[in-house]
């Protein structure tokens, strides 16, 4: 057969068992397939789609979800792609970046969740693009949580005190904020023995703070032990915790005394070398040093319109080691028997936002107590 003008076909060679109308015919099918072809080819639009990573976010109220918004251009789509969000919960806002994507293929979706918005799961939230006359949308979903309880956590140490009735007991109060609580709290304490009589220095404190509680007992004060709950309040919120106070009636009486130290300034500290006296004529085993600041006295020079109180002041209580032998009838300080002074109690002045000029050349007047056992 000769080859057929303006086709690309050159030579069709016989096909066993067709006619030659057969053969014209699925040559007919052929072109015309071809040309069908050539004509989806021609008819394939520049277009883009839109996705989403992740397509679940998670945010708590008053917090952010964040996903990426990625645009994918399809036969040769050039044209800019704006971005809008839709469906959106009560009190949600959303915000791209960038909001239309031209030479960048991608978005960063910030869905911030309102603070009243309620918890839940939103499946509907739906992300739409439009540029070139075309438009496309996806869904996407948000969980929303309740926010996290704004409060306050409570700690005191030692965990136990031990000594004489007619000592004082010092713990230290400590409190810090949970999920950005910067309230006050007021502290208190219930448990304290009949007769004895607990202080907080400072009273009250932004959480994060902390303070001294001093309970002092008298020599007819009943031995025993005593469970000290500390309490800390701000608002409806309310937090605890138990500290023990142990008033030994078998103790041997001994005597602390330290000399008077002088406090540079706010922030400063000055370590003191407590003497103890054993007036037994058997040795006795120190197990409890305690210091607290009982009053201070303005000196004469400081300005008569600063205040200076126990609350601009406080004791890091002795961090040596227990027991401490006191021999009978000796008198023996700390750095006689060697004892680290970075171990000794020490006062500290501290540094606080107020002007503390009315503490200049101030006298602290401190209490010594603890606990020997002969």
């Amino acid at each position: 057969m000769s080859a057929v003008k303006g086709s690309r076909f050159s030579h069709l060679a016989p096909l066993p068992g067709l006619s030659g109308l057969g053969v014209l015919l699925l040559l007919a099918v052929i072109v015309m397939s071809t040309a069908a072809s050539g004509r989806l080819q021609a008819s394939a639009k520049a277009d883009f789609t839109l996705s989403a990573s992740p397509t679940t976010a998670s945010a708590q109220q008053g917090q952010v979800a964040t996903y990426t918004v990625n645009e994918q251009k399809l036969n040769g789509f050039n044209g800019s792609v704006g971005l809008t969000a839709g469906n959106l919960p009560a009190g949600t806002t959303a915000s791209f970046s960038p909001q239309t994507l031209d030479t960048k293929t991608s978005s960063t979706l910030i869905l911030t969740v309102g603070a009243n918005t309620a918890p839940g799961t939103y499946s509907g939230v739906t992300v739409a693009g439009a540029g070139g006359g075309l438009s496309h949308s996806i869904s996407l979903t948000l969980v929303i949580a309740a926010a996290a309880t704004q409060t306050f956590a409570l700690g005191a140490t030692p965990a136990t005190q031990t000594m004489l009735p007619g000592n004082s007991a010092v713990y230290s109060v400590t409190t810090s904020g949970v999920n950005g609580f910067t309230g006050t709290v007021t502290l208190g304490v219930v448990g304290v023995p009949a007769g004895a009589t607990a202080s907080f220095s400072p009273s009250s404190v932004t959480a994060g703070g902390s303070s001294t509680l001093q309970v002092a007992t008298k020599n007819n004060t009943a031995g025993g032990n005593y469970t000290l709950t500390v309490t800390g309040t701000s608002g409806t919120r309310q937090q605890s915790v138990a500290v023990a106070l142990v008033l030994s009636t078998t103790g041997k009486q001994f005597t602390i005394t330290a000399a008077p130290v002088t406090v540079g300034g706010p922030g400063a500290s000055a370590p003191l070398d407590l003497t103890l006296t054993n007036s037994n004529n058997q040795a006795i085993q120190v197990t409890n040093l305690t210091v607290a600041v009982s009053a201070v006295a303005k000196a004469a020079s400081a300005p008569s319109n600063r205040p200076c109180t126990t609350a601009d002041y406080a004791v890091v209580q002795y961090s040596g080691t227990y027991p401490i032998l006191v021999g009978a009838g000796q008198s023996i300080s700390l750095s006689t028997l060697g004892i680290k002074s970075e171990l000794w109690p020490a006062l500290t002045m501290l540094n606080t936002s107020s002007n503390q000029d009315g503490c200049k050349g101030a006298s602290v007047s401190l209490t010594f107590s603890g606990a020997g056992q002969g």
